[in-house]
């Protein structure tokens, strides 16, 4: 690790002296002994994610560098390695299962760590809101908790090494997966690279010419800092529906979409492959000089990087395809819970689940809604359907992303099965599933770990296995997500073989906008496909 940093550092200190070719070199040298190092991390992959978060650095200044010179390929190439590489690992290696090595003896400690989490939980909602000093005390004792258990499986991955055991190296993007991803017409991919002091953004397609990957590269007319805080108060403008967020929706289109607007000409759809906080970034809701919104002129989709499509788009073979769905809608929430007005019932969550159900037009649907939404019936069910549908309350965790939860239906007496489905539960399953709706709110939020993106529900559902994840960027509401949704499954149902889900979000959401209820991007803005499209 140090002779890491001294490499980087000193990379870093050739560029600054203009020797380029021996800064390259270096910086190179620094990034292998970097890679050396991920099979000695020991632990869960959530782990992984925090090594190698902070050590990104070598690989911004060989883009630059790399860039500088023209060499575009290969400043893609090294820009993919610093991104979604613990996820691409995920979705490469052959799932190891924790719950088959433990001994019983260890499966006796996780339970009652498990138990722990549950007790301090229940304690938590039980508290009344303005006993702010108990309330600290125990979300004190909850982190502790939460700290023990991830110890706890650290140790296990270490005692158990079969566990790391892989069915195949994760491979990096290549100029033949390049090939493979460029090789439908229409389509853009916008892989953007934020630095401590630059931000740029690879334009990829199909040149139409000789059929090849096309890059180019820009950098554009804003820095870091500067687009963070746009970034932030349009997010905060959306979600809070402000009327007067035009403004700011036409300066964000001038900064990151109009200088490569004439590289989209014959464009039909555009996956983007977004950086750092641009991943709060709904671009969907950009205004174009005419005063259109984006969504009117592109499909969009997101991507956590190149590299993870592609693994994602290979995983179409052993994933199920079926259009087989099981939903869940409107769970019954315990009495200890807050009945307040975030957590109250869903009864539009029961006529969406039925409506959706209507749509899909596979044989093999399974509806689940009030008593029966129980967390222990999705554990079992969820692995074997091809479409998963979760119409229900979504909370963000800020403290632990991988503690954040959709609710459903509790088991009395069974804390693994206490109603609150985790992203670290998820995480844990076995998903074949082509497509996961979570019809909740902020289900697309979570920690923005650098080179890996959003650390959340969306991140754990595709360690699990699943290759695409229509999800939410802010609290919805509950009526308009109904009807989107309904929107979305109508409009994939009239596309061949329900290929083209981002023109499926695409027609939902113009539809959607057409309310004059819901002209506001708040409404239709929402929602994004993330994954394989």
């Amino acid at each position: 690790k140090l002779t890491f940093l001294a490499t980087a550092t000193l990379g870093d200190a050739y560029a600054a002296n203009n020797k380029t070719e021996l800064a390259i070199k270096t910086l190179k040298d620094s990034i292998g002994q970097l890679e050396t190092l991920r099979d000695r991390v020991a632990g869960r992959k959530e782990g992984f994610q925090l090594f190698f978060e902070n050590k990104v650095g070598p690989y911004h200044s060989l883009v630059m560098l790399l860039t500088t010179q023209g060499n575009n390929l290969e400043a893609l190439l090294y820009a993919e390695r610093a991104k979604g590489r613990v996820l691409l690992d995920a979705v490469s290696d052959g799932k190891s299962d924790l719950a088959s090595v433990l001994t019983e003896t260890e499966r006796s400690e996780e339970q009652h760590l498990i138990k722990k989490i549950s007790d301090i939980n229940q304690r938590i909602k039980s508290q009344p809101a303005e006993d702010t000093r108990t309330q600290n005390e125990l979300y004190s004792q909850l982190d502790g908790a939460r700290l023990e258990l991830a110890s706890f499986k650290d140790r296990t991955y270490v005692t158990h090494p079969e566990l790391r055991l892989r069915s195949g190296v994760a491979q990096a993007l290549t100029l033949s997966s390049l090939k493979t991803l460029t090789a439908t017409s229409g389509l853009a991919y916008l892989e953007y690279v934020v630095t401590e002091r630059k931000l740029g953004v690879f334009i990829v397609k199909r040149n139409r010419i000789t059929n090849e990957p096309d890059i180019r590269y820009l950098i554009l007319p804003v820095t870091a800092d500067a687009l963070r805080e746009k970034v932030n108060q349009f997010h905060s403008m959306l979600a809070n529906r402000h009327p007067n967020h035009r403004t700011l929706s036409r300066e964000l289109y001038r900064l990151l979409i109009e200088p490569i607007a004439k590289e989209l000409q014959n464009t039909k759809t555009i996956c983007i492959v977004p950086d750092s906080f641009l991943w709060t970034l709904p671009f969907q809701a950009l205004t174009t000089k005419r005063g259109n919104y984006l969504i009117e002129q592109y499909a969009l989709y997101y991507a956590p990087s190149l590299s993870v499509l592609h693994e994602m788009n290979d995983r179409s073979r052993q994933t199920s395809s079926n259009g087989s769905l099981v939903a869940f809608g409107n769970p019954v929430i315990g009495r200890d819970e807050k009945l307040n007005q975030d957590l109250c019932p869903l009864p539009e969550a029961e006529t969406e689940v039925a409506e959706v159900a209507a749509a899909v037009h596979g044989k093999v649907k399974k509806v689940l809604v009030g008593r029966d939404a129980e967390e222990k019936t999705f554990k079992a069910l969820a692995p074997t359907y091809s479409i998963i549908h979760l119409a229900t309350h979504g909370v963000l965790d800020n403290r632990d992303p991988l503690y954040s939860h959709l609710l459903l239906t509790k088991t009395d007496g069974d804390v693994e099965n206490d109603g609150s489905l985790e992203a670290r539960e998820i995480m844990n399953m076995r998903l074949n599933a082509d497509l996961a709706v979570l019809s909740a709110c902020e289900t697309g939020n979570g920690r923005i770990s650098p080179g890996e993106g959003v650390i959340g529900m969306s991140w754990a559902f595709f360690v699990a296995g699943t290759r695409s994840m229509v999800v939410s960027q802010w609290r919805v509401n509950s009526a308009s997500t109904s009807q989107l949704m309904m929107n979305f499954y109508q409009a994939l149902a009239r596309q061949p073989n329900r290929r083209d889900k981002s023109q499926a979000l695409r027609e939902a959401s113009m539809r959607l906008r057409r309310d004059p209820r819901y002209r506001h991007p708040f409404y239709w803005a929402g929602f994004v496909l993330v994954g394989s499209n």
